[in-house]
């Protein structure tokens, strides 16, 4: 059974590439020259807050904080890339303040806070 060959048929096939294309803009052919993606999906993202992010709840998520992203160059140095992005944040405790470096995730359209650096008391 868990070493079973999987079998596609030739529509499932067909509807599988298509989505493929559609997604990565990648050729059918490889005798085609490969495109360049067009999109990019986040998983997660360093960066430094901007505006504090204050506490929340999984029913009631704060919702005002702002985070600046940063990503690495072509020389490996981190730099910010555009403006800084809303950041939503379920966990309870203190306020996560301005300059403190964070970890966010992307989740279903939205920024949240996945971790933070910790605060000096």
């Amino acid at each position: 059974m868990a070493n079973d060959p999987v079998m596609f048929t030739a529509e499932a096939a067909r509807r599988i590439a298509a989505a493929t294309v559609r997604t990565e803009l990648t050729p059918r052919r490889s005798s085609a020259r490969p495109k360049r993606a067009a999109q990019w999906t986040y998983s997660h993202a360093r960066g430094k807050v901007t505006t504090a992010i204050p506490s929340g709840t999984f029913d009631s998520p704060s919702e005002t904080g702002e985070v600046q992203i940063y990503h690495k160059d072509a020389t490996g140095a981190w730099r910010p890339r555009g403006d800084p992005v809303k950041v939503f944040n379920q966990f309870k405790g203190d306020p996560v303040s301005v300059g403190v470096a964070v970890l966010l995730g992307w989740i279903a359209g939205d920024w949240w806070l996945v971790a933070a650096d910790c605060e000096d008391s």
